[in-house]
């Protein structure tokens, strides 16, 4: 019975242990950063029984804020699926999904770092798109590598044990970004979690050998029931 790579799947895992920092430090923070300040909003902390947060904010309403923090769906739902298929019609000298990715990973690392220093509410929803579009770009060909990589028969053992590496990264941004911002303030739950994006992102890009024919659909003679 072929063995399960386990060493391989743990560096794939990597790309989505990365993309799954980013997105609690930035759900957890910049609906903060958009609100704070407003009395609507605190009224609804306290009305919730949670403190008002000691952090400057932009004073915006509950529900300008909600559309601004729905744009990355609204960008994932035209983005995404367009560059996963143009993705999947690439071959070049970074392979299929590498060059997306080196492309998307800069533009939301530069909006990602920049969210705690906008001085106005234009700047931070300017840095906000910078961030969900260049997420927008890099997260499809991260996530393709399943299909790429695996074999039907493996994309299962293989999906889970990259979901924990996600959740990994999810307990990474909660724990630590918490204990950033109240030791160090605002940007540092952003330049840490920014570090930790890059290294696991490297970590994948430079580990993963993408296969210049995708992995079958067809399953092994071992794996038909």
């Amino acid at each position: 019975m072929k063995r399960f790579p386990y060493g391989k799947t743990a560096i794939v895992g990597f790309g989505f242990l990365g993309i799954s920092i980013i997105w609690p430090i930035f759900n957890q923070y910049v609906p903060l950063f958009l609100q704070a300040g407003n009395p609507q909003f605190e009224a609804q902390l306290l009305a919730s029984g949670s403190e008002i947060p000691k952090i400057v904010g932009f004073g915006l309403a509950p529900s300008l804020a909600l559309f601004i923090m729905t744009w990355d769906n609204l960008l994932n739902v035209f983005v995404q699926p367009w560059i996963g298929a143009r993705s999947d019609r690439t071959w070049n000298r970074f392979g299929r999904r590498k060059g997306y990715i080196l492309l998307g990973l800069p533009i939301a690392l530069v909006g990602f770092l920049l969210l705690p220093f906008a001085q106005t509410a234009v700047a931070l929803a300017a840095f906000i798109l910078i961030t969900n579009f260049g997420m927008a770009i890099f997260r499809s060909p991260t996530v393709a590598w399943l299909g790429d990589l695996y074999p039907a028969e493996e994309r299962s053992q293989a999906n889970g044990m990259i979901n924990l590496m996600g959740g990994v990264g999810g307990l990474l941004a909660f724990l630590g970004g918490g204990i950033l911002f109240n030791q160090f303030g605002r940007s540092a739950p952003f330049i840490g979690g920014g570090i930790l994006l890059v290294a696991a992102m490297a970590a994948a890009l430079w580990g993963v050998t993408e296969p210049a024919q995708r992995a079958t659909d067809e399953p092994s003679e071992e794996g038909r029931a």
